[in-house]
């Protein structure tokens, strides 16, 4: 967005040029709205923070991503949520 402001009222039309250079690293629809489906291997008693990956960025629809958390021998995974 550019936004053109003057202080004082132009009595006749106002002719310019604006020229611009993008800059910055173009990412395709594939690889922005792409995941790589993964499996985290948990530690006994190690706490791990439980996220949303790229949390507060926009998803594309249609998106899902799959994350499989596995347990040590004779533990369990345990959920708390907090608000």
């Amino acid at each position: 967005l550019i936004r053109i402001h003057r202080e004082n009222p132009v009595r006749r039309p106002t002719i310019f040029n604006i020229s611009y250079t993008s800059i910055g690293v173009h990412i395709s629809h594939a690889e922005r709205c792409g995941c790589s489906n993964a499996t985290v291997f948990l530690k006994a008693n190690e706490p791990l923070p439980f996220t949303s990956p790229d949390w507060p960025v926009h998803y594309c629809d249609i998106l899902m991503c799959v994350t499989t958390y596995v347990a040590p021998t004779h533990h369990h995974v345990e959920v708390k949520v907090s608000t």
